[in-house]
């Protein structure tokens, strides 16, 4: 049975998550994370933690991964929007992670009452397996992202 915690991320998860980081970037990840930083990103997740922006899963007591989120107001809406900011399966071998953290995304999106959630993909080489899950849940594609890598 898999369970969700809103709490602070331990160090030995913040290690975890940084290893997590490094592994996934190297093997799969995008052109834009050439700029990522692995235990940058994993203290930026604690930080989030600590400001309950963290939803830690566990199966059998085991970290299986996270949600990390935010409620903002846009300039364009007085509505508030939620906005993922990371879906992050801690292994290879935990089926369906993201269709459960989608769930805990909708359910905040409850919780808060905001207007719309914001996701997506941006970090994977072939984002097409998590764009799946996102339209299996309900969500539509409805605008690219453009990034411009300077060559320095």
């Amino acid at each position: 049975m898999v369970t969700a915690e809103r709490r602070v991320l331990s160090f030995n998860e913040f290690e975890l998550i940084a290893e997590r980081l490094k592994e996934l970037r190297d093997r799969e990840g995008s052109e834009i994370l050439k700029l990522g930083e692995p235990y940058y990103a994993a203290k930026s997740l604690v930080h989030m933690s600590i400001d309950t922006k963290v939803i830690v899963f566990k199966e059998d007591g085991r970290f299986i991964g996270l949600l990390a989120f935010d409620v903002v107001k846009e300039w364009w809406t007085p509505k508030p929007i939620l906005t993922e900011t990371i879906i992050l399966s801690m292994s290879d071998d935990v089926k369906g992670f993201a269709r459960i953290a989608i769930d805990k995304l909708k359910e905040l999106a409850e919780f808060y009452d905001v207007a719309a959630i914001v996701a997506g993909c941006l970090f994977q080489k072939n984002p097409q397996v998590v764009t799946n899950s996102y339209k299996k849940k309900g969500f539509d594609i409805i605008q690219p992202v453009y990034i411009k890598m300077r060559e320095d």
